[in-house]
């Protein structure tokens, strides 16, 4: 989602608690099974463990995020970058399995804000290291373009990376985000995932951003300015929400190409500041972008708040909103 300088911002829902489940493994689950109840297949099958074997931390049951998507019919990309998985049940194409079409009825509960769209997906984000899971429901506009509905998640325990390779996944925590029931057989060291009878939609939903990695483009032939050479990174501020704007009628109103205090908009240079926050045409550090110069302001740039020129609304629309440390200069 775009956040527009002149006039509008995000915000991100409340979370939502999922539990735990118990039991007396020891660390590596020697042992245990999971078995897919009618999930991927109106039978069901096992899950495979041929890639990392699962384990027990605080008697929480960890499994491959690879192994649970593919036993699961869902696909998993991952995000070197972040460490972040993203689960996703795409139902676009038609819901012939029992967990399609348990999220083509799911999808269908949620409101579409009163928007133009179509259901496409569901899909969850899960990242190393993080509590924080966000559970989305995609739907395209006329235009095509993907618009996210959805939350943020509390999960019990943070995933983990183990071999440098592999992300390990807390199974109930997981499953449970998509509103899966989970069954524990404690003598037999078994473990049931089902489709619930009845689709539930989560309370306290909103239009959220899309989960996209962070692309950047390099403009180092249009910077007009000697940008100072990143010492330390300079004097921490603290962490900003960033958004990302272009030169359009929809992103900049009436104010085009021109910024406030350096003539025109450089993409990859160019960003809008609170001038109380970061002196205008100070040099700043972003992590995860580089430097950058507070050339503009804006009426909704308040705060720990950057808007960053991009070069097209296109690029502006799928970047949408992330959160980085920033440094002065």
């Amino acid at each position: 989602m775009i956040s527009f300088k002149k006039t509008a911002s995000l915000l991100f829902a409340a979370m939502l608690s999922v539990t735990t489940f118990t039991s007396g493994l020891t660390a590596d689950a020697a042992g245990v099974t999971v078995f897919m109840n009618a999930v991927a297949s109106n039978s069901g099958e096992y899950m495979s463990f041929e890639s990392a074997q699962p384990f027990m931390r605080d008697d929480i049951l960890f499994v491959p995020a690879r192994s649970l998507a593919d036993s699961a019919d869902m696909e998993v990309e991952w995000d070197q970058t972040t460490e972040t998985a993203l689960f996703t049940i795409d139902i676009e194409n038609g819901a012939e399995t029992p967990i399609k079409q348990y999220a083509s009825e799911l999808i269908g509960k949620v409101s579409g804000y009163g928007l133009d769209v179509t259901p496409s997906a569901v899909s969850a984000a899960l990242t190393a290291g993080d509590t924080n899971a966000v559970l989305r429901f995609i739907f395209k506009d006329t235009d095509g373009y993907e618009i996210a509905i959805g939350k943020t998640i509390a999960l019990s325990v943070c995933p983990e990376v183990v071999n440098d390779t592999t992300l390990m996944v807390p199974l109930r925590d997981t499953v449970s985000i998509f509103g899966l029931e989970v069954d524990w057989d404690q003598e037999k060291l078994a473990v049931k995932i089902s489709v619930p009878q009845f689709a539930v939609v989560p309370a306290n939903m909103q239009i959220i951003p899309v989960h996209e990695p962070v692309e950047q483009t390099v403009y180092t032939e249009e910077v007009t300015e000697d940008a100072p050479v990143a010492e330390n990174n300079g004097t921490y501020l603290g962490r900003f929400m960033i958004t990302h704007y272009c030169t359009c009628n929809i992103c900049n109103g009436g104010w085009g190409n021109n910024t406030a205090y350096a003539g025109k908009i450089i993409p990859g240079q160019t960003i809008a500041v609170d001038p109380s926050v970061i002196p205008p045409l100070s040099w700043v550090y972003i992590d995860g972008y580089g430097l950058r110069r507070a050339e503009d302001c804006g009426g909704a740039i308040k705060g720990y708040h950057i808007d960053m020129a991009v070069s097209s609304h296109e690029e502006a629309y799928r970047l949408g909103v992330v959160y980085k440390d920033v440094w002065l200069q």
